[in-house]
């Protein structure tokens, strides 16, 4: 029996059991790794880092993807651009600051000597950049620098927060599969490598600015809409040359996120998660979780706005992030170790942004209050969500927080709080936090320290109160209700061996994806009780 049959029958057996009923096509966090969108939890350019990123289609036919970077304060777009990977392709890029680029400046950007067509033509330079959207720098290679559009004060969008360009330095991406690519057909033929070279990306840019304009006159020329499998896959590496370190992660996979084609015109900052829809049913979006083993579909729509990518957010829901701490380090140790957990809530922003996106009009995009799981809007101090942190050492000896394991300590009885949307928790970094410098590992200046007086262990970082997700009324599995906060991320350490031999490489690093867990009440899944 085929994969994809034997899965789709083991699904239904388990949905029997747990009394979901019908669990038709819906998105799902991939634990195989392909999927339609690829979340990729972090980058970072501070510090000394790089983040070098991947993309690959398994698919025998092409795809129309968007991809995204956004900065890690409030998940506003720096850049976007279209990628027409071909069938069997790979697109790679690096991401950089502008100073290693040789430009100048606080920010950062995306080098790319990929083949595979983009639009705007970031690797040859070519059609759909405005003047300094794109650098061609001494060696050749051309380097897009990412922007503050979204954020600063330019069009009138200000999210409150800092306006420079030193916030692109950090955060997170999307790729995000907008369509499939008939084949054969023209579009096929133009982005189709022949002998490491596609066919012709210079006329994939001018079926959208001219001449040609196949993509203005008709965005689904060529294109077919995709059958919820995607197929992608997506690795990251944060490279630290100086000190000769590397962390790799593997993206986030969401697969039956879309059955419609959702080819947009580039410079628009749409798709977005919020465009998951089931099939035949552009209105709603149904989300499938598994919880010890037994799968909960609960259905969302656009009752209110962004209501479907509640859908999306179902998926991430958890009570609390688990994971190690390695921190050895003292007089009778030779070894130095430093940790540090990226936290991101990859779908916060559709629930606290009190501003409009780029490019669509103030009433299309604006929030009037904060929704649910999420308690506060975005403003100049972020976001808060409060949390308690318990530390255990190896030896179970134990540690809980419920207001000042971050440190330093907040000002006023407030407990501990997460504020931006990609924070990183570090541990016995206090002197960086009140230096104000980055942590030691991935530079990050979004951060809250956690004092430990134990060289090794494991921890949870507990939502506090009870934030959850509600499904739709009158939906599949009307009123169950997810318990925590959409959260994705991973552990990295570093060790610096103080006693390895002249000449010997000292500095090892390693990453570990977070360990969460599903908790939820209500609704007609006995999984649930």
């Amino acid at each position: 029996m085929r994969k994809n049959a034997l899965t789709s029958a083991v699904i239904a057996g388990v949905a029997g059991l747990a009394g979901v009923g019908s669990i038709a096509d819906a998105v799902n966090l991939n634990p195989d790794g392909l999927g339609q969108v690829l979340i990729y939890p972090y980058y970072t350019t501070q510090g000394g880092n790089n983040t070098l990123i991947s993309v690959v289609n398994t698919a025998s036919v092409g795809k129309a993807v968007k991809v995204r970077f956004l900065e890690g304060r409030n998940s506003r777009e720096v850049l976007d651009f279209h990628l027409y990977l071909s069938r069997f392709d790979v697109w790679t890029g690096a991401i950089a600051t502008t100073e290693e680029a040789g430009i100048g400046g606080a920010g950062a950007g995306i080098l790319t000597t990929d083949r595979s067509c983009t639009v705007p033509d970031i690797a040859r330079g070519g059609l759909g950049f405005a003047a300094g959207g794109v650098v061609q720098l001494a060696d050749g290679r051309y380097f897009a620098p990412f922007v503050n559009f979204a954020y600063s004060d330019t069009y009138g969008v200000s999210d409150l927060g800092p306006g420079g360009l030193g916030r692109t330095r950090e955060g997170y991406i999307e790729i995000l599969e907008m369509a499939n690519i008939e084949r054969p057909s023209t579009v096929n033929t133009w982005i189709e490598h022949v002998n490491g070279e596609p066919g012709n990306c210079l006329r994939v840019n001018q079926a959208w600015f001219g001449p040609g304009n196949e993509f203005v006159a008709n965005p689904n020329f060529n294109m077919v809409a995709p059958n919820g499998a995607g197929q992608l896959f997506g690795n990251a590496m944060i490279v630290n040359p100086a000190r000769g370190t590397v962390a790799g992660y593997g993206a986030d996979a969401l697969e039956g996120f879309s059955y419609a084609i959702l080819h947009q015109p580039p410079g628009d900052t749409n798709p977005g998660l919020d465009a998951v829809n089931d099939p035949g049913n552009l209105l709603a979006a149904t989300a499938n979780v598994f919880r010890r083993g037994q799968l909960i579909s609960a259905q969302y729509d656009d009752s209110v706005p962004f209501g479907k990518v509640d859908a999306v957010t179902a998926l991430y829901m958890s009570p609390r992030v688990i994971n190690e701490f390695y921190v050895e380090a003292g007089a009778t140790s030779v070894v130095t170790g430093t940790s540090e957990w990226v936290i991101n809530f990859p779908t916060k922003r559709y629930y606290v942004d009190q501003r409009p996106a780029l490019p669509s009009p103030p009433a299309a995009n604006f929030i009037p209050a904060p929704r649910a799981p999420f308690v506060e809007r975005f403003g100049a101090n972020g976001s808060c969500m409060d949390v308690s942190v318990t530390i255990y050492d190896r030896e179970e000896r134990t540690a809980t927080s419920t207001g000042g394991g971050f440190s330093p300590r907040p000002p006023g009885p407030r407990p501990d709080a997460l504020c931006w949307e990609v924070q990183v928790v570090t541990f016995n970094q206090a002197a960086n936090f009140t230096a104000g410098a980055g942590s030691d590992i991935l530079g990050a200046t979004y951060y809250k320290n956690v004092e430990t007086n134990y060289q090794n262990g494991w921890a949870f970082v507990q939502f506090a109160g009870t934030p959850a997700l509600r499904a739709a009324t009158g939906g599949i599995n009307a009123g169950v209700v997810f318990q925590g906060l959409p959260v994705t991320g991973f552990f990295v350490a570093n060790y610096d061996n103080a006693a390895a031999a002249s000449g010997t490489l000292a500095n090892y690093t390693s990453l570990f994806r977070h360990r969460t867990e599903r908790q939820c009440t209500g609704g007609a899944a006995a999984a649930c009780s």
